[in-house]
């Protein structure tokens, strides 16, 4: 049997954890540059805001109905994730972390599953705050089916053991389940796909399980057919214990405003390079190629988009050769006169550290940008563990040297840098940075 764990409004319940004053009340969590809202407490569902709305079309509404507004702070997120990751790890050793909010995790040597998940569920509120749901099936795709039953009772109205969790016993009560469940809310599905089976008159997940599986191979691929097999039990996606090698990393952030010059292209590219290093070395690859592209938004009237990519013959992990490289390219892409909305960086051709293939010719860039490989392994090692220890920007590239340490700085760097997002709804970072850390006065 397979569980999957799903926090409940996972960005909410994270503002409220230092806000205990926003218990109860409505709360919106919105995108990069305050743009859509991605994430909604109960009470912001119930008035119709739907996930993705773009928030000018509805800031009146939800101001008149004194909803709490939160700009997205992924750092904060990140840590509160990763400490729910390791009390389920404790108890559960074969554990996928599926996404920043939900997890898939083997019961098959539990015995009561639905009360070990509860005593888990429990730990994990009284440890982090954060509520969690629980389903449990005999696949993947049936445990989100349980998980939805979870949280979409109201639509089903089947009584729970346990508060929060729910175990797919029977057959009869699966077949229950899938004939009140819509063909895109399965698993894998969603809107698009769903356009095509309900042409078809397959309008729920029971008749997509009963579906000939020879005509959905032809029709909709493998893929699809492993969806129909999974919702009859058959076990299609193990859980995985690994996450496969990335093919790619990029990092990239549209600007708070738009901007002209090429200093300011220039300090945001140094940051999003860094910010890729630190990914790359943390995943234990190393690049073969990078990517650098600019460009302004359609909407203005002079539309500029344009990338280029260098090639290195021998991969690297090193920040400073990276940033060197950035550097070159971003100064082939510049053209005066526009107003840049974005740049970004793109690192591929990933391999393992230990595969790496040694150039013969014992490659180096003009001398002056040649770095030992076990000198360089030590010192990116070193800079990433000050960064993690001390806070992020601790340790930077001279050329952008912006230290994200002390808030007085942070917030003049702000007010300096146009390219930083818009986030004026933001949260502290209680867990990840030092002068966020809450204070308290005794008199």
């Amino acid at each position: 049997m397979i569980a999957l764990l799903d926090c409940n409004n996972f960005y909410v319940s994270c503002e409220r954890l230092f806000k205990t004053s926003l218990n109860d009340k409505p709360v919106a969590v919105l995108s990069n540059n305050d743009g859509c809202i991605i994430s909604r407490s109960e009470e912001v569902k119930s008035m119709g805001i739907k996930m993705g709305e773009p928030l000018f079309k509805v800031k009146k509404k939800l101001n008149d109905a004194g909803v709490y507004i939160c700009s997205s702070n992924y750092s904060l997120y990140g840590d509160i994730s990763n400490r729910v990751m390791e009390i389920i790890r404790k108890d559960c050793d074969i554990l996928e972390k599926y996404s920043i909010d939900e997890a898939f995790f083997d019961l098959s040597n539990i015995k009561n599953k639905e009360l070990f998940c509860f005593n888990l569920k429990n730990k994990i509120l009284k440890w982090t705050g954060i509520p969690v749901s629980i389903g449990i099936g005999k696949t993947k795709t049936l445990s989100k089916i349980a998980n939805r039953v979870v949280k979409k009772n109201n639509e089903y109205k089947i009584r729970l053991n346990f508060n929060g969790i729910y175990e797919i016993n029977c057959e009869d009560e699966l077949n229950y389940i899938l004939r009140n469940t819509s063909v895109e809310d399965i698993w894998g599905i969603g809107r698009r796909l769903s356009v095509f089976f309900r042409k078809i008159n397959i309008n729920d997940a029971f008749s997509f399980k009963n579906i000939n599986l020879k005509f959905i191979r032809q029709k909709k691929g493998i893929v699809t057919q492993k969806t129909v097999l999974e919702l009859r039990g058959v076990e299609c996606y193990p859980i995985e214990l690994e996450q496969a090698d990335r093919k790619s990393i990029c990092v990239s952030r549209s600007f708070g405003e738009k901007i002209y010059l090429y200093e300011e292209l220039q300090s945001a590219l140094i940051i999003y390079s860094e910010k890729a290093s630190q990914k790359l070395r943390k995943y234990r690859l190393s690049c073969g190629a990078i990517t650098v592209f600019i460009q302004t938004s359609r909407y203005d009237e002079k539309y500029y988009f344009d990338s280029k990519t260098f090639t290195f013959i021998e991969q690297t992990l090193d920040s400073r050769l990276i940033w060197i490289k950035a550097n070159y390219l971003l100064k082939k892409l510049y053209v005066k006169g526009f107003r840049y909305s974005k740049v970004g960086i793109i690192l591929s051709k990933l391999c393992r550290h230990e595969k790496v293939q040694i150039s013969l010719l014992n490659y180096a860039l003009n001398n002056e940008n040649s770095y030992d490989d076990k000198e360089s392994k030590v010192l990116m090692k070193t800079i990433d563990s000050l960064n993690e220890r001390f806070g992020e920007g601790k340790v930077r590239i001279a050329s952008g040297a912006n230290s994200f340490s002390y808030k007085k700085k942070l917030n003049t760097l702000k007010k300096k840098n146009n390219w930083l997002m818009r986030s004026n709804y933001c949260s502290p970072c209680y867990t990840t940075r030092w002068c966020d850390i809450p204070k308290v006065k005794i008199k």
